[in-house]
């Protein structure tokens, strides 16, 4: 706003923030990736082992799919669902 001489208040410069959140979307990318490594190759134990285990083994790979599948899955989710699989290796 300028007055009757033409003065005007001096205006602060714009100050942008940085970005304060580490990005969420790309940690899930990774994870999704190494999720979905581990959701395709069947693990040795699984291969030699006995009926019950195959089973257990199956039945948290269509969890650990699910998870994957899901855009609404959170990190830990993921993490959770990754530190699963790794149990059969």
């Amino acid at each position: 706003m300028t007055d009757l001489f033409g003065y005007a208040a001096p205006q602060r410069a714009f100050r942008d923030i940085r970005n304060q959140r580490p990005s969420v979307a790309e940690e899930k990318a990774a994870l999704c990736l190494t999720l979905g490594e581990l959701c395709r190759k069947v693990p040795l134990s699984i291969c030699n082992g006995d009926v019950k285990s195959v089973r257990e083994w199956r039945l948290h790979l269509d969890k650990a799919q699910k998870v994957l599948s899901s855009k609404r899955s959170s990190v830990h989710e993921l993490t959770a669902a990754i530190a699963q699989m790794r149990s059969y290796s």
